[in-house]
């Protein structure tokens, strides 16, 4: 018996890491693009629904694609009704996987695991190589299947099995608990119906028992979202997973009340006891989008309700319209933003640059990334007060020059955020390709970012006392830097060894973002300098 629990429990194991694995790769597949087609698709109900469901289907889980729906969400990328569109779209989707299971297409699971194997010995060491794990995933999926149904085949004979479930079988508020409590705990509500229909075809459990787990387990698949909405997530996304968690819950409630008509249905259907609940799962979804599809707008109204956007904290306290009668008072109060610019980029981006290079952290990345948001509405605001006052207010040639200088530093500083968070982001394409800094290569780099780390330092303190001086000799330095970037640039070419080769490319593109930002800081002292 032993050996048989073990089996059941590695059945559930290779099925729902089978689940993560085409969740993951479908990720990979589709990063590129799938902002860009919630785009276009999420322009009218229909679009978004085939949306969800096409995405689903393929991920083999809705989970995966309800996060992404919700973290898109956060991002503003997607308003919360079109979010509920793909998510009723997703949960529609998610029915295939066990369709395809009622349907004994786990007997092609073998010839799925070896077929993933191979593509991904042939996409082995490619940049995206995720068609081969995809197959793998479904092959894993569907194998768990067959040694979950031989694992039950054997423990349906052991009477302490039997009489279990059978109290369970006679407990449905038991098994609607137990049911949604596991599939919040896994996330995936696959794995605990795939698991309810081995037990109804052995006869474990009668069909009414299986229809609540169905019901319980569609319930407990709406943790993901709820984790990663409150766990961190925006408002916008709270009030997404929450509106997931309630039309599930409410449905739920719903279709118990209606069990009989239910359980009768499905026994039209079909009469075999694996097909009936996989039937129940895809009508209770189907269902769920017919009857909340018409009714999204007041959901996301009463969502609006009961969690309001906080109001925002204004991106500058000096920059208010009382100043804008005197010239002189608004261009110090934007020489004072400016500044506090300059120093969120040397404390936030600049100070994080040769850790985030030598050792990639996801904390650092996203420190830094919010710092140069945060630069972005800083250097939007600046500009905006700045042609404001222009239009406001009579300003003299002095006041017009200083203008235009304020607007050239605002405008250098903004783009060399961007252009550290460029180097960043080529840093990680060598992450992706598992790329090791040979030591020699490592030194120089980390002293060109010693470097450029003292002389941002020194940029920031000529700002705040608009020292010319100090921003004369940062331009003065500029050739020498440029030189000592050259020299990183002549070993890559020259004495990378053959194993470093694939990631040549990179490395020069990286050695061109360092250049670029030793440029921009130059940029900022011309600017400085009133050399615009």
């Amino acid at each position: 018996m032993t050996a048989s629990w073990i089996s059941l429990v590695g059945g559930m194991a290779l099925f729902t890491f089978g689940l993560s694995q085409t969740s993951d790769s479908l990720k990979r597949l589709t990063s590129s693009w799938l902002r860009s087609l919630l785009l276009v698709m999420t322009k009218n109900p229909l679009g978004s629904m085939v949306l969800g469901l096409g995405a689903t289907m393929l991920a083999g889980s809705s989970s995966a694609i309800t996060v992404m729906v919700v973290s898109f969400v956060s991002a503003g990328l997607l308003e919360l009704r079109q979010a509920l569109e793909v998510i009723l779209g997703a949960a529609i989707g998610t029915t295939l996987t066990v369709q395809l299971i009622s349907f004994n297409f786990i007997r092609y699971a073998p010839i799925l695991v070896f077929v993933g194997v191979v593509i991904g010995i042939i996409q082995r060491g490619r940049e995206n190589a995720s068609l081969g794990s995809l197959t793998l995933g479904f092959g894993l999926i569907f194998y768990g299947m067959m040694v979950m149904i031989s694992a039950v085949h054997t423990l349906s004979t052991v009477p302490a099995v039997r009489f279990a479930l059978a109290r369970l079988d006679h407990n449905g508020l038991l098994a609607y608990l137990l049911a949604m409590i596991f599939t919040a705990l896994i996330q995936n509500s696959a794995t605990v119906i795939a698991l309810a229909i081995t037990f109804r075809i052995h006869g474990l459990i009668g069909l009414p028992t299986g229809l609540i787990i169905v019901l319980a387990a569609n319930v407990g698949s709406t943790a993901a979202a709820l984790y990663s909405g409150w766990l961190g997530g925006s408002r916008s996304a709270k009030r997404t997973a929450g509106a997931y968690f309630l039309m599930k819950f409410t449905a739920s409630l719903g279709a118990l009340l209606a069990l009989p008509w239910l359980e009768t249905a499905v026994r039209v259907i079909d009469h075999s006891p694996g097909r009936q609940l996989a039937d129940a799962h895809s009508l209770f979804n189907v269902a769920l989008a017919f009857v909340f599809l018409p009714f999204l707008g007041p959901l996301s109204r009463l969502m609006e309700r009961l969690w309001p956007d906080l109001k925002p904290e204004p991106i500058s306290v000096l920059l208010e319209d009382d100043a804008l009668g005197d010239p002189a008072e608004a261009l110090a109060r934007a020489s004072k933003e400016i500044l506090r610019m300059a120093q969120i980029i040397h404390e936030h981006i600049i100070a994080l640059l040769a850790d985030y290079l030598e050792n990639p952290q996801e904390t650092i990345a996203r420190t830094m990334r919010q710092a140069e948001s945060d630069v972005d509405l800083l250097h939007h605001a600046i500009t905006h007060y700045l042609f404001q006052l222009a239009q406001e207010t009579y300003l003299t040639e002095r006041d017009l020059s200083a203008q235009v200088r304020l607007l050239y530093l605002a405008n250098h500083l903004e783009h060399l955020s961007d252009t550290a968070i460029k180097v960043i982001n080529t840093r990680d394409k060598l992450v992706r390709r598992n790329f090791v800094w040979p030591p020699s290569l490592w030194e120089d780099t980390a002293r060109l970012l010693d470097r450029l780390h003292t002389q941002f330092d020194r940029l920031t303190q000529a700002i705040a006392h608009d020292d010319d001086a100090q921003a004369l000799q940062l331009v003065q330095e500029n050739p020498e830097i440029l030189r000592q970037e050259g020299k990183i640039r002549l070993r890559i070419l020259t004495q990378v060894d053959e194993s470093q080769l694939p990631f040549t490319s990179a490395l020069l593109e990286l050695s061109d973002d360092l250049s670029l930002l030793t440029g921009r800081i130059a940029a900022v002292s011309r600017a400085l300098l009133g050399i615009i």
